[in-house]
């Protein structure tokens, strides 16, 4: 049996043989491919029932032209498909979608039509993430250990936006300073919209200086605290970049 017999075989097994609730199991597509097109030629039900549900918008979309598809999103995966349409070497990916989705695809050769060169390829969906809600969860779960580590220290303490210099987490002795109910008050304020303009002004040169150092800015000023009794503070400022 030569190699396009078999492959045209085991194609034929998964689509129209017994295993095909097997099959089902995992979203799958198969495409024609050549340099300037990828047409869809069959599709699972799985795969029908996932890209309805979370691609809308692409679920009728049956031709895509390799060339002329501009968007950032999907072209790794679209990429990978050529390049197994071509060396048959089949291969694992991961990509985002504009929606936001992380998909790990399965991509394989199975057919090559010597007339035409235009290859057979299948593609498995292996798993999809939703990858700005996991974000989302991330940075609500940092507020609160955040929020939970300010609380928790005798002293006043506070984090700011270093472009919007809003303040993004307080706790409840700062609250206080800045005559609030709770820190929830406090957030999302400037110091504009907290203190009168000269006390603002002082707090953010003390910021301008933090940031332009490469270790903690500690100093001693002479303040009113919460009562607006003069006290002397000793203040410690330093920058925080996270990885983006």
């Amino acid at each position: 049996m030569r190699k396009s017999e078999l492959t045209r075989d085991i194609t034929r097994l998964l689509w129209e043989g017994d295993n095909t609730e097997y099959f089902d199991t995992w979203p799958m597509i198969m495409v024609e491919c050549n340099e300037d097109r990828i047409n869809v030629v069959k599709s699972n039900m799985t795969f029908n029932d996932y890209v309805k549900e979370n691609f809308p918008n692409t679920y009728d979309q049956k031709e895509f032209n390799t060339k002329e598809y501009t968007d950032k999103n999907g072209r790794l995966a679209l990429d990978a498909v050529i390049q197994c349409a071509k060396d048959g070497r089949r291969v694992i990916i991961d990509d985002v979608t504009k929606e936001g989705k992380l998909l790990q695809l399965l991509v394989w050769r199975v057919a090559v039509n010597p007339v035409t060169n235009v290859a057979a390829v299948m593609i498995a969906i292996l798993s999809a993430t939703d990858v700005r809600n996991n974000k989302s969860v991330e940075i609500e779960e940092l507020k609160k250990s955040v929020s939970a580590l300010l609380t928790n220290m005798p002293a006043m303490t506070f984090s700011k936006d270093v472009n919007t210099r809003k303040y993004l987490a307080c706790n409840q002795a700062f609250a206080d300073y800045a005559h609030k109910d709770s820190p929830e008050g406090v957030v999302g304020l400037t110091d504009f919209e907290i203190f009168d303009e000269a006390t603002a002004y002082h707090f953010i040169e003390d910021d301008k200086k933090a940031l332009a150092m490469d270790k903690p800015y500690i100093f001693y000023e002479d303040v009113p605290d919460a009562q607006g009794n003069p006290r002397q503070f000793q203040t410690t400022k330093l920058k925080f970049t996270d990885d983006t």
